[in-house]
């Protein structure tokens, strides 16, 4: 296992039957805090939040029916932090050494709580605000529309992708519309 963990970035370990970490790669290190020398005291259970053998007596009862277990696992790091791992186990049959591949997505998972956060924040914008949204496509096109500007115009959201708006403007405004697209 360690020449595989030397070609690939994500952290590799192995652990015995029991969760005694037998193999520990710099990219783990990394990742977790904790150097060879004291991972070497530790059993992977109890890195996990909280720390829960059932967990690890479960992963190994569903290892010797599936070949690789993926999972995702709330980790105490050694700066006592906790992180989200996504990690894939698999077994050696014959020796019963323990494979983990194990990647930190903590980050990734805040970023996408703040994007998710964000977008709920424009979506209400955009379903309450008292003024006109909407985008069109070169064609004047609705390709989307706001409820104030649906309301307006009374079209539902359903049917607003089959109106343009220059249905909706003067003759003046639709020509300056129309050659302001030709512009672009």
């Amino acid at each position: 296992y360690q020449s595989v963990a030397e070609i690939v970035s994500d952290a590799l370990f192995t652990t015995d039957i029991n969760g005694s970490i037998t193999l520990w790669t710099n990219e783990s290190e990394f990742i977790f805090g904790y150097n060879k020398s004291e991972i070497a005291k530790i059993n992977f259970p109890q890195l996990l939040e909280p720390a829960n053998n059932d967990f690890w007596n479960s992963l190994i009862k569903d290892l010797d029916s599936n070949e690789i277990v993926k999972c995702t696992l709330q980790l105490r790091l050694k700066n006592n932090s906790l992180a989200v791992i996504e990690t894939t186990f698999s077994k050696k049959k014959d020796d019963n050494t323990i494979l983990a591949v194990c990647n930190n997505v903590t980050d990734r998972m805040l970023q996408e709580s703040r994007l998710k956060a964000s977008e709920e924040m424009y979506r209400n914008l955009f379903r309450h605000s008292g003024e006109y949204i909407f985008i069109i496509n070169e064609n004047t096109n609705f390709i989307i529309a706001n409820p104030k500007l649906l309301n307006s115009i009374k079209v539902s959201e359903a049917e607003v992708n089959y109106r343009k708006l220059i249905e909706y403007l003067s003759e003046y405004d639709a020509a300056y519309l129309k050659r302001r697209l030709e512009d672009v």
